[in-house]
């Protein structure tokens, strides 16, 4: 076919931080992954459909006793979205296979 296999016309990964005028340590970050549709074999006849997954983190920074630290809230694939991905030429993955995944991470300066 015209398309190469796995390879997406367009790819946009747009990635956001903020954190609020009255705190240093604490931030919100954002990040959003699109991927346009992608040839999944070599003739062009069967192609994955476009998708978008969005992933959402909390950060909160502080002293626990005489060593910094860090929690992270993190949750990624907010949606719970599903997709198919491309390995090779007719082989493939399934991509977002747990749906909504959280974690609570806490990090230690020792």
């Amino acid at each position: 076919g015209s398309t190469p296999v796995k390879l997406p016309s367009r790819k946009v990964n747009v990635n956001l931080d903020w954190r609020p005028p009255a705190t240093d340590n604490l931030s919100f970050g954002m990040e959003v992954s699109h991927q346009s549709h992608v040839a999944s074999t070599l003739d062009n006849l069967v192609s994955i459909p476009e998708k978008t997954f969005v992933n959402l983190d909390t950060r909160y920074s502080f002293d626990m006793g005489k060593h910094s630290a860090s929690l992270r809230l993190w949750v990624q694939n907010i949606f719970a979205r599903r997709s198919w991905d491309v390995s090779s030429s007719g082989i493939y993955d399934i991509q977002g296979f747990s749906g909504r995944h959280v974690s609570l991470r806490l990090i230690v300066d020792i």
